[in-house]
């Protein structure tokens, strides 16, 4: 019944950031679909750990940051720290 959830995020500007979705393998711009959230924050920590390990030393890396998911969608509550800046990411509008 807990609406937290986790997300795997790799966020370049406030405005452009990319969501994880395991179940295809593929990045997602700027909206978190349901098949991205993770229940387990220890889960997407170790799917993340696997991710970075495929990824080039130049990439920048993946963090997991907590959302909260609402009826209609997903609030983000967590900021993304990316070179000294902290910021959380906007999400597309529907």
């Amino acid at each position: 019944m807990d609406p937290v959830r986790y997300v795997i995020v790799s966020s370049f500007l406030p405005k452009f950031s990319l969501f994880y979705c395991p179940g295809n393998g593929i990045f997602v711009m700027n909206e978190i679909p349901d098949t991205t959230l993770f229940k387990r924050k220890a889960e997407a920590l170790a799917v993340a750990r696997a991710l970075e390990r495929r990824q080039r030393k130049r990439e920048r890396g993946l963090q997991v940051i907590q959302v909260k998911k609402t009826k209609r969608s997903v609030r983000i509550l967590e900021e993304v720290h990316v070179d000294g800046r902290i910021w959380k990411p906007k999400l597309k509008r529907k």
